[in-house]
């Protein structure tokens, strides 16, 4: 056909009429050039070379910091990028180079008539035929641009967004499409699936959408892929998860019809080999705060987000689970609500309060329920059986626990295919797999109303209890970070299932809080496992042999937290029920707990005495592992107690745990045992091995999460580099040791922290601070009857009081403090020893002989009660 010259200042009102400055549809000129080149295959080096520009201007040209010029582009970017076959791509440069100069398109192009009649069409129905969004796209930059980078690129010509109900798909879809479809002669059409549910009737509702001629005696698929097959457009397939068995008619329609691509969006994948899927993740936090304020402000133009309410729009989102049709609900009440009452009322009720939605959205978006119902209602019946059972999991779970509840893994594949599950980020080579909050909610109401509710959670419960007693055993046999890990990961489920056992099986409970014991000990959750064995404690008072081993389990918990008299009675409990239930392990770990209670109290003998009847039954037993942990414990008693005489014989102790522990693969054995040797180092004054050994035991704490054990290591390891004059690494080592102490809850370890933190700050010069962390230890040491650590901070107050030139009252507390040094067990390390003994020279020579006599010997009349309150603090 001729050539003919086509005037454009008509074409031009048009492009201003339809593309205003603030289109959500808009495309720049640098949009367009960086999808053409992409589109071509070529990198924009590729194309700086073609054109004769630099890669640097090339990219300046994408991101529209360059104004194009229009000779350029014509004469070298629409031959470099074959757009000579492409007349309509060709002009639709041209134009979007001189909208960005602000300029008018040349007074004519050159174009067949052909090319011309269709740009016509395109440019009109293109403004008619994809829905113009009622609000604008917040917080998803980075998935429109992803996707509309696959759509333009990637060979495969269907695209589907899936994602669970709410998660803004058809917003996104829409986006893209607006964004994408000056790429098309033929333009973007958008085709609504949502009223319709036989597959049969999808090629008539998209003929519909087209605006092709129904009356015709030919079917519907024929005259679409008639019509189709010489168009190049964009079809936006909404909701198709209603008729996925419509797969294989679309799979047929892009074969026969090479310029269609088609962006679809379901919950559910279309399963086909020209598929390629994009999963919408929710919002972030803050662009979902982004939105629900873009959403207030509608409804309120006044809402302010206050300092006062910003923490409760944060947590309104997290609770919404970053569905944006659920922000938008919840938003949508804040003409009416504040954002404090909208948070207890989703609190209480998500699903009830997201109702009410605009009257301008599709049905099945005017409420969150409405939209899981939806989903829901396309479930066949085993999938609706599991879909409500999974809502009893907290957190996740693993393939094993849905088989546990009668499942399979193919159920389970079917509902992550239909976005209603997903895969939950793990640390370790296996799947774990999540459910949204806000589905788990609606799952349990579907789950009660089956009634179904007590049978699942038997089922759950039982389950977590045979997988805790399983992680238990293996913890002891080796593989110790990795069910630490396994644990970890299923801590909420754990808990939950606790909750149920307490409620409706309190032996179970107690078995199952026996079984946690390792994992709470060492992860540091004290509060919440001594909270709930207190409860399972209280359900049943049977002796059996479950009761015996929570007995044993709280009464660590209540030792790590200093409540010796009460964990005393505890253990003896536990012993006793143990004992008669002839439980020669169990009554082996119960000494061993019961020794360190004892230790902790000041009774050395005694707990030595619990130790070596332990040692014994464990050696009945062939028991390696609780062999080597007493042979650790006997020996680290005689290096706490300063018993040089029996040193050589600990640090053999101390190497045969070590071997023993690592035979076995017992990491926290293995790091006890280390931290045995620091010890011993420390305390014969080697402070560089005692750092060393240190460091070894901290690192395999650390990789274990130990968070109970992590504060020794760190604690030693400071005062040692203390000792050594390396200041700044013993302070950082010691706030890290209390912050763990202060955040576990653990008196005796933060008053440990402050006495090395003041001590550290009294060798600075640094009095001030000094006084005020060693007063918070000594207050602490005080309370938990501490007669050792209290005795210590006696003496470093006593150094401030020399320093600020007090000597009678620093002799005082001097005498007071030696009368517990001197008194057995020698519990001061060589070098605290000699710093306090010169401290008294000291004082000696500020007071002269005969006073220093005097006020020693009242110092050492004190009680510790009256000393404690001659430094400054009340008993």
């Amino acid at each position: 056909m001729a050539p003919l010259q086509c005037p454009l200042p008509d074409y031009w009102a048009l492009e201003e009429r339809r593309l205003p400055p603030t289109s959500q549809h808009s495309t720049t000129f640098g949009s367009l050039l960086r999808q053409l080149r992409r589109r071509a295959g070529m990198t924009q080096g590729d194309l700086a070379a073609l054109v004769g520009f630099s890669v640097a201007q090339i990219s300046r040209l994408e991101q529209d910091a360059r104004l194009p010029d229009l000779a350029s582009v014509a004469d070298a970017f629409i031959p470099a990028l074959a757009l000579q076959d492409e007349p309509h791509l060709a002009q639709r440069l041209l134009e979007l180079a001189a909208l960005a100069r602000g300029e008018r398109p040349p007074a004519a192009v050159t174009l067949t008539r052909t090319v011309h009649t269709t740009i016509v069409e395109e440019e009109i129905t293109n403004a008619s035929h994809l829905p113009e969004p009622s609000t604008g796209l917040v917080g998803r930059a980075a998935e429109l641009e992803s996707i509309c980078a696959r759509l333009a690129e990637s060979p495969g010509r269907l695209l589907t967004l899936t994602g669970p109900p709410g998660v803004g798909k058809t917003r996104l879809a829409l986006a893209a499409a607006g964004r994408l479809r000056s790429l098309y002669r033929d333009g973007a059409w958008f085709v609504s699936l949502a009223a319709i549910d036989d597959v049969e009737l999808v090629a008539s509702a998209i003929t519909a959408s087209l605006g092709l001629a129904t009356a015709t005696t030919r079917p519907p698929a024929l005259r679409l892929v008639e019509e189709l097959r010489r168009k190049e457009l964009l079809l936006v397939l909404d909701n198709v998860e209603q008729v996925t068995d419509c797969a294989p008619f679309l799979a047929e329609l892009l074969q026969s019809c090479p310029g269609l691509r088609i962006l679809a969006t379901s919950t559910a994948p279309l399963r086909l080999r020209a598929e390629q899927r994009y999963r919408v993740p929710p919002l972030g936090l803050a662009p979902s705060v982004d939105l629900f304020l873009h959403h207030a402000h509608a409804v309120d133009p006044d809402f302010v987000l206050t300092p006062e309410r910003a923490g409760a729009v944060a947590e309104i989102c997290l609770h919404l689970d970053g569905l944006p049709l659920a922000i938008e609900l919840a938003a949508a009440r804040m003409d009416i609500l504040d954002p404090h009452t909208m948070l207890e009322r989703i609190r209480e009720r998500r699903l009830a309060v997201l109702a009410d939605g605009s009257s301008d959205l599709p049905a099945h978006q005017r409420s969150l329920r409405t939209a899981i119902e939806r989903s829901y209602g396309l479930l066949n019946h085993d999938e609706q059986r599991l879909f409500r059972a999974l809502g009893v999991f907290v957190g996740g779970w693993r393939m094993d626990a849905v088989v546990a509840l009668g499942s399979d893994g193919q159920m389970l594949r079917s509902l992550l295919n239909k976005s209603l599950v997903h895969r939950a980020p793990v640390d370790r080579d296996e799947q774990r797999f999540q459910m949204l909050p806000i589905l788990c909610e609606f799952a349990l109401e579907k789950l009660v109303a089956a009634g179904e509710e007590i049978s699942v959670r038997r089922q759950h419960a039982h389950f977590y209890l045979a997988f805790a007693v399983c992680a238990s055993e293996a913890n002891a046999a080796g593989s110790q970070e990795l069910w630490l890990d396994r644990l970890e990961h299923e801590h909420d489920n754990l808990r939950a299932a606790m909750r149920w056992l307490i409620a409706h099986d309190p032996p179970s409970a107690q078995r199952l809080g026996g079984a946690l014991r390792e994992f709470w000990y060492t992860r540091g959750h004290f509060l919440e496992g001594r909270r709930l064995l207190q409860q399972a404690l209280a359900a049943s008072a049977a002796p059996t042999v479950a009761r015996g081993h929570a007995l044993l389990a709280a009464a660590r918990f209540a030792h790590a937290q200093d409540e010796y008299p009460l964990a005393l009675r505890l253990i003896d409990e536990s012993l006793s029920i143990l004992r008669q239930s002839d439980d020669r392990a169990g009554c082996a770990e119960a000494l061993r707990t019961g020794g360190w209670i004892v230790h902790s109290m000041g009774e050395s003998s005694r707990a030595m005495a619990m130790f070596e009847e332990a040692l014994a039954l464990s050696q009945s037993l062939d028991d390696l592992g609780l062999i080597a942990d007493l042979h650790i414990s006997i020996a680290q008693v005689h290096v706490l107690d300063g018993d040089s005489v029996r040193f050589d014989e600990a640090r053999q102790a101390f190497e045969l745990g070590l071997r023993l522990a690592t035979q076995l693969g017992r990491q926290e054995s293995a790091a006890y045992a280390l931290f045995g040797l620091a010890s011993l180092a420390y305390m014969s004054g080697d402070n560089l091995a005692a750092i060393r050994f240190g460091e070894d035991a901290l690192g395999i704490f650390q990789a274990l999460g130990s968070r109970r054990n992590q504060p020794l290591a760190l604690l030693l390891i400071g005062e040692a580099e203390m000792l050594l004059g390396e200041l700044d690494a013993a302070q950082a080592h010691a706030q890290a040791a209390l912050a763990i102490y202060v955040d576990l809850a653990i008196p005796w370890g933060e008053a440990s922290a402050q006495r090395v933190i003041g001590q550290i700050e009294r060798m600075a010069g640094n009095l001030g601070q000094a006084h005020l962390s060693l007063n918070r230890s000594l207050d602490l040491s005080w309370q938990i009857r501490d007669d050792r650590g209290t005795s210590i901070d006696l003496a470093e107050i006593a150094g401030i009081a020399l320093a600020q030139s007090q000597p009678e009252r620093a002799g005082m507390l001097l005498g007071a403090a030696f009368k517990q040094f001197d008194s057995p067990p020698n519990f001061l390390a060589p070098d605290h020893r000699q710093t306090y003994t010169q401290l008294a020279a000291d004082v000696r020579i500020a007071l002269g002989e005969a006073q220093f006599a005097q006020i020693w010997e009242a110092g050492q009349a004190l009680s510790l009660e009256d000393a404690v309150r001659l430094a400054g603090v009340s008993p």
